[in-house]
């Protein structure tokens, strides 16, 4: 049912107060109003026939909320608003009601979607054009975002050979070739994408944050090492990167990338939240291959790709939470506007938050357990990609960043007491020696929560590694230290330390459309050898409808585990997805796989 709304003020001129300045506002509206805004309500009846109506919304082509449509000199909008957009896959909708603003030609339809989310389509006419929007505009808008339009919502441009998105604001004044309906189709032809269309869609959490921590921990590189000039090193390391990029065994985030060498002898390399990576160069001298390079590089973008700075940068959040409510309680006591003062302590406070985190993982780098999931990481894609033999790749720049420590008269790096880093013997064994296990097909899981999400976890890869864990100093009878990893017949260390076993699965989880957004996946029960087995995601990952993304489930416990019985048999969702920020029960019902 149309409702009309006669606003006084248009959305255009917020700022404008009443009734002070009203005969301006109306007289600007007199003066630019399209012509539905002096339509009778009677001539815009046809709008009725929208209520009711059932639609399928194509998957979203990018972030962007505004789609337009070429009307005269000028365009027609359709704004997409609601918790459900972007949409990652289609959704079927029925349209509940219709609102009309005469004021500013715009038209509202509210809407429900399959699943129970609600959202509005706003149509509104050519601000600057005489053009009235009538049911032609609102019809060619739906046919861009609706299945049922039948339209081929992609266009060329046969001058350049880039496709275009039809309700871009750009999509016209060239000459136009093939239209197609979906962009496989046309890339299998050899289309160029417009990059402005076809911007990535960012469905993480805190993104905006990470890219700014990132941004500033590349400043910080950067101030220190001026990058190499010499065009052919720069683009090796590019060229490598992208090979690693291409064949990576695990979904990507859809960061871009970018690969710097810079002028510094240690053998160092930098991964920044958000996707810089800088090489020194004296790390690209000890690498004798570009294997050792690609092994070098799947290290530093598994850091961006599990999103280890972000979850430095939250730690570093909830140990200064005290801090920062204390000085917003200062500032609302002492600032003539209370909340001005708290938000300014706010900003303040997190801004230093994230300017000593970034300073932090410029000289120090990531912690001990990170830089083993990255270790990890790095030789799930060796294996997967190159075969077992190659993972000697990574062991061997281990070993040789270990030696140089020792020649420039570094304390041994063998020692866990140097550091919260793992030591680059550690690193080099598990490199070497871990056990691993790789599926050309992934084994599949099926799993339903209460609230009736439905998820599919895929599982491509595991790896274990069986170590001992020193604890405190190894001590002998004089009460000389030595080094771990003797012969235990001479030697008993059980009471220097502990057997220990790391297990990391390699999955990625894909949500239906009936998933809640926000919700956190954290933790997962995997049945093993008749055993059920907690592994824990712990970056506690976000997963929105029709979405899929990658994650690496960790379990670490005492002894030592055969790598035999770590075969999943079934798996189950152990309670721990929630909402964000809410409490949630789920079902903890067990799935055999699917394939």
């Amino acid at each position: 049912m149309i409702r009309p709304s006669r606003s006084s003020i248009p959305r255009r001129y917020p700022g404008v107060a009443m009734p002070k300045r009203l005969a301006l506002v109306l007289l600007l509206l007199a003066a630019a109003s399209p012509a539905i805004a002096s339509k009778p309500e009677g001539e815009l009846s046809w709008l009725n026939a929208y209520a009711g109506r059932h639609y399928t919304l194509r998957a979203s082509v990018n972030a962007n909320r505004f789609v337009f449509l070429p009307v005269v000199h000028d365009l027609a909008t359709l704004e997409l608003k609601g918790e459900l957009f972007p949409l990652m896959g289609p959704e079927a909708i029925v349209v509940r009601d219709v609102d009309l603003d005469l004021d500013r030609a715009m038209a509202t339809f509210t809407f429900t979607s399959e699943h129970g989310d609600k959202g509005e389509l706003v149509f509104a006419a050519p601000w600057n054009s005489s053009e009235t929007m009538g049911q032609a505009q609102v019809d060619g808008l739906l046919a861009l975002v609706t299945e049922e339009g039948g339209v081929a919502p992609f266009l060329v441009n046969a001058e350049a050979n880039v496709l275009h998105f039809k309700g871009s604001n750009h999509a016209g004044g060239f000459a136009v070739g093939a239209e197609y309906q979906d962009v496989a189709s046309a890339q299998a032809d050899g289309v160029k994408l417009c990059t402005a269309c076809f911007a990535p869609i960012h469905l993480l959490p805190d993104y905006e944050k990470e890219v700014a921590l990132g941004r500033r921990v590349a400043v910080e590189v950067r101030s220190a090492y001026p990058a190499v000039t010499d065009d052919a090193v720069q683009r090796r390391v590019r060229e490598v990167g992208h090979r690693v990029l291409e064949h990576w065994p695990l979904p990507l985030r859809g960061y871009q990338y970018r690969f710097t060498v810079v002028e510094s002898a240690e053998p160092n390399a930098s991964a920044c939240p958000g996707g810089w990576i800088f090489v020194h160069d004296g790390l690209l001298d000890l690498c004798e291959s570009d294997v050792e390079l690609e092994a070098v590089l799947a290290h530093e973008i598994s850091h961006v790709e599990m999103r280890h700075g972000l979850r430095q940068l939250r730690s570093a959040e909830k140990a200064a939470n005290a801090g920062v409510f204390a000085s917003i309680v200062v500032a609302a006591a002492t600032a003539s506007q209370g909340a001005e003062g708290a938000g300014v302590a706010v900003a303040a406070g997190m801004a230093a938050v994230i300017a000593t985190t970034a300073t932090e993982l410029a000289l120090a780098g990531y912690s001990r357990d990170m830089e083993m999931e990255s270790d990890a990481a790095a030789v799930h894609y060796l294996v997967r990609t190159a075969g077992e033999a190659d993972r000697r790749h990574l062991a061997r720049i281990l070993a040789k960043l270990e030696y140089h420590e020792g020649c420039r008269g570094d304390a041994w790096s063998g020692d866990p007491r140097v550091s919260d880093h793992p030591p680059n013997t550690v690193r080099s064994d598990f490199a070497a020696n871990a056990e691993t296990m790789f599926f050309d097909e992934p084994m599949t899981f099926a799993f339903t929560t209460d609230d009736g999400g439905h998820y599919e976890l895929d599982i491509v890869g595991i790896c274990h590694h069986a170590y001992f864990e020193p604890q405190g100093q190894l001590v002998y009878e004089d009460q000389q230290a030595y080094e771990f990893g003797l012969d235990e017949g001479h030697y008993d260390y059980s009471q220097y330390g502990t057997n220990r076993s790391d297990t990391r699965i390699f999955a990625s989880v894909r949500a239906g459309a009936g998933v809640q957004r926000g919700m956190e996946f954290k933790d997962m029960d995997l049945q093993m050898d008749g055993a059920w087995l907690k592994f824990d995601n712990k970056e506690d990952t976000t997963l929105y409808p029709n979405a899929e993304v990658s994650m690496v489930l960790v379990r670490r416990q005492k002894g030592l585990v055969s790598f035999n019985s770590l075969v999943p048999a079934q798996v189950r969702h152990s309670g721990q997805a929630q909402e964000a920020g809410k409490g949630g029960k789920v079902k903890k019902g067990a799935s055999d796989p699917l394939r």
